[in-house]
């Protein structure tokens, strides 16, 4: 729903082979996310609480490491945000990557698209100036819907 010469800008997840492959070659949020998603909506925070706060303190500790924060990001489900940020101290940390995972794992609209395929869809729509790259969640986007035409007698 947009109105005529109106503008869209979109930020949607990308569709990455890695995001499909079991761990340690995969992701292992995939594992997690299934089983909290199983769980009753009202049960699904505090299941996401605990197993954030079983590898949170370990994923702070070594939060300087690349090589450690490559290979447990392989095996946990935690959206870690540092140091992108640059928030104030741990308990913001804490509590924006605790948020961020809940979101992430408990989502059921979460659908992958590539470029093309958003690219596509835009074009199927009929938007004009369309631009499409890689980056935010995965696939930006920027079209526009055309003015609306007027009639002439």
């Amino acid at each position: 729903m947009l109105k005529p010469g109106g503008a869209l800008i979109i930020d949607h997840y990308r569709w990455k082979l890695r995001n499909f492959l079991p761990p340690p070659v995969g992701v292992g949020g995939n594992a997690y996310r299934h089983y909290f998603l199983r769980l009753p909506k009202d049960r699904q925070f505090a299941a996401v609480k605990r197993v954030f706060d079983f590898w949170f303190p370990l994923i702070w500790r070594f939060r300087k490491s690349r090589i450690f924060q490559t290979l447990v990001a392989r095996l946990n489900p935690i959206v870690n945000y540092y140091p992108h940020f640059g928030l104030r101290d741990r308990d913001m940390y804490y509590e924006w990557m605790l948020l961020d995972t809940h979101d992430a794992m408990t989502d059921v609209y979460k659908h992958r698209r590539t470029p093309s395929s958003v690219q596509s869809t835009l074009q199927t729509l009929g938007a004009t100036n369309i631009i499409v790259s890689t980056g935010g969640n995965g696939v930006e986007a920027y079209c526009e819907k055309p003015a609306a035409r007027t009639a002439t007698s």
